[in-house]
């Protein structure tokens, strides 16, 4: 890891930006609730890993809601929750993972869908737990 200062709102700034073209092609809503410009969230991490990790829980939110016909959310909040560590929500409203599949998600290679490798949660939490976080 090669860790610095990380404002996380820039790279979920950036993540959004990215994905931009897809999220106005299928009228996804995203609120971001980051900190502000005075008060920006920032904590220690390997940036190119976080926003890795970070992306491919925002790609699975996506890819969440082309499920559903209603209206489609994306919510990412981020918080210090101590003076080391940071809570990271990345939420969305669509039909959530199977009760049966939670115990499998981080498995590499385990997947519900029929296009993708089953290797982005796998990889995310790896990079989370890399950066000593749960």
């Amino acid at each position: 890891l090669t860790l610095a200062p990380v404002r996380i709102r820039d790279v979920i700034d950036a993540i959004v930006d990215r994905f931009g073209d897809r999220l106005s092609a299928s009228r996804i809503e995203v609120v971001v609730d980051c900190g502000d410009a005075a008060t920006p969230v920032t904590v220690w991490a390997d940036e190119m890993l976080l926003s890795r990790a970070i992306l491919n829980l925002f790609q699975n939110a996506i890819e969440a809601l082309d499920e559903i016909d209603a209206a489609r959310t994306i919510v990412v909040s981020a918080r210090e929750s101590g003076p080391t560590e940071l809570t990271l929500e990345i939420r969305d409203n669509g039909p959530g993972i199977p009760p049966e599949d939670l115990s499998r998600i981080f498995i590499p290679f385990f997947t519900t869908r029929s296009r993708g490798y089953g290797i982005g949660l796998a990889l995310t939490q790896k990079i989370i737990l890399a950066h000593g976080g749960r």
